[in-house]
C-alpha cells in the first residue's frame, strides 16, 4: 500500500523583511502582536531575534549593511 505524504512548507522571508518585522518589535509592539500581524510563529521570531536581533542602524535603512556588520562585529567577538 503505498501511501502519499504532503509535506507543506512555511512561508519564506527575505532578510530585509525579516529586519523590518524585528524592528516592528523593537518600536514597541508585543512579539505575540508582531507575529500575530505577519503570520509567524512566535518560534521563528525568537530565532529570528537571535540571529539578527543586533542588527541596527548603519547607513540609513540599508539591511544589507546592517547584517554585514553585525557578521563582522560576532567574528570579531569571536
Amino acid at each position: 500500500m503505498n501511501k502519499e505524504y504532503t509535506h507543506v512548507k512555511g512561508k519564506r522571508y527575505s532578510e530585509e523583511q525579516i529586519i523590518k518585522i524585528l524592528r516592528e518589535a523593537e518600536a514597541g509592539m508585543s512579539a505575540a502582536d508582531v507575529c500575530r500581524k505577519h503570520g509567524v510563529s512566535e518560534w521563528s521570531f525568537y530565532r529570528w531575534r537571535q540571529k539578527y536581533g543586533g542588527v541596527r542602524g548603519g547607513a540609513g535603512d540599508d539591511p544589507t549593511y546592517s547584517i554585514m556588520h553585525a557578521a563582522l562585529d560576532q567574528r570579531l567577538i569571536a
